[in-house]
């Protein structure tokens, strides 16, 4: 590969999410998302030893209900509830989540306005997200996590993956060469052709190459930390990172 990144397609970069983007997701994120299967692995691992092996997880913006899946499959003692606001998604994590029978629900939820869907989700003993908090402000995010913990379950965890804001051109510059390399290769690997590799390049997915969209709102690892902590998840801090993202775990 060059030096330069070479996410270089010729889609526009657009103002928010669209329908063409969760067909996108929907059809490309194992290998779109760099080191999927290894965050799944870490939040697995992380639910565990925050809230038990027998708890309910709730999936925030959870998608196809791949991180959920994981989880349930890590864990047999485990139930989980995904939250989604599109249809689409809700679609994919139902088929995805049906072996799972009891174990898994699939909800209609906007991350924004938590009161809708919290309290129909029970006893929650941790919550969980990746990749979709980016698209809230962060006086929305701030909302949300204060929400979040009013669980009335002591010891209550939140874990969140997440696409990082980057300041300087230096280190985007890192974190979208990687990024772009992570993806070509796991094109290569899950596929077994470059298929999702031109996709990725043709929808200039890469935030670090092509900026992020004007309704993206991301944050860096001790800013999403200090968020939480304010909430009251008193413990959290960055657990992992790679190419611009990470995952911070907050608990009590």
């Amino acid at each position: 590969m060059d030096d330069a990144p070479v996410s270089d397609g010729e889609a526009p970069h657009h103002d928010a999410w669209t329908d063409g983007d969760t067909l996108a997701y929907l059809q490309w994120s194992d290998a779109f998302v760099p080191r999927r299967q290894e965050i799944a692995q870490m939040v697995a691992a992380l639910v565990q030893c925050i809230a038990g092996a027998r708890c309910v997880v709730v999936d925030l913006g959870g998608g196809d209900g791949w991180l959920v899946e994981a989880v349930l499959r890590a864990h047999a003692g485990m139930s989980a509830v995904v939250i989604d606001d599109s249809p689409a998604m809700r679609a994919a994590a139902d088929a995805r989540l049906g072996p799972f029978g009891a174990r898994a629900a699939v909800r209609a939820g906007n991350l924004r306005e938590p009161a809708g869907w919290l309290a129909d989700c029970g006893t929650v003993h941790c919550f969980v997200s990746c990749l979709a908090l980016h698209h809230l402000r962060p006086a929305e995010r701030r909302g949300l996590y204060a929400a979040l913990a009013e669980s009335p379950v002591p010891g209550g965890g939140l874990l969140v993956a997440d696409t990082g804001r980057v300041d300087g051109p230096e280190v985007a510059h890192c974190w979208g060469r990687l990024w772009d390399e992570a993806v070509a290769t796991q094109s290569a690997t899950r596929t077994g052709t470059p298929a999702a590799w031109d996709a990725f390049r043709a929808l200039r997915w890469n935030s670090y190459a092509h900026g992020f969209d004007p309704g993206e709102w991301p944050l860096t690892a001790g800013e999403d930390a200090a968020l939480m902590r304010d909430a009251g998840f008193p413990s959290a801090d960055a657990v992992w990172s790679f190419a611009g993202h990470y995952l911070v775990a907050g608990y009590r």
